[in-house]
């Protein structure tokens, strides 16, 4: 009679929260939402330029920060390595 054994090696993946500081020459600013696709997730910057994805897969995504007054920044992101506090600089934009 013969036994086996079957050994596996299961991993993990507990979703992330990333936070990112939006800021305009290292000022924080308010009211700017950002987008993270494919998810879909979305938040707006507090007074403090801080705002918080909660529960995002391990993956590779696209962040957009858009607000009134500044021009769109787009910046890939991998989770959760890039899930620490993540600086996001916006420049302003000038009617002409």
């Amino acid at each position: 009679m013969r036994c086996f054994f079957l050994l596996a090696t299961v991993t993990l993946v507990h979703p992330a929260d990333c936070t990112f500081r939006i800021e305009g020459s290292g000022v924080p600013i308010a009211g700017i939402r950002i987008k993270l696709e494919p998810s879909g997730a979305t938040a707006v910057s507090e007074a403090d330029g801080k705002v918080q994805l909660r529960g995002i897969d391990e993956g590779v995504y696209l962040l957009t920060a858009a607000g009134r007054g500044f021009v769109p920044v787009q910046i890939p992101l991998a989770v959760p390595a890039a899930c620490a506090e993540l600086k996001v600089s916006m420049e302003p934009t000038f009617p002409f």
